[in-house]
């Protein structure tokens, strides 16, 4: 599979996630935000709580959802001084 990146805003599901039996609806709706948020660039920036108050999900879901995601070799993360960095394998 070939993975590149869309415009800013918005973020590509692509079926193979979708039908992915490890991961459950939250996973791929935090690897779906994680798309978005991560848009034209090779990589985004949302806050585990940032996530979880604005989509509607309880942090403890929210982190075990990317540590899934990390598994399932889905999303990389890397940390740095401000926070965590998550590259999304995108589709195309």
């Amino acid at each position: 599979m070939i993975y590149g990146h869309l415009k800013a805003g918005y973020g590509n599901v692509h079926k193979d996630i979708l039908s992915n039996k490890n991961l459950d609806a939250y996973s791929i709706k935090v690897y779906a935000i994680l798309s978005a948020y991560q848009g034209g660039s090779s990589y985004c920036f949302p806050s585990i709580d940032y996530i979880s108050k604005n989509y509607n999900m309880d942090r403890k879901t929210v982190m075990s959802r990317i540590k899934v995601l990390e598994d399932e070799k889905i999303i990389t993360k890397q940390k740095t001084k401000t926070g965590n960095r998550y590259y999304v394998m995108q589709p195309v």
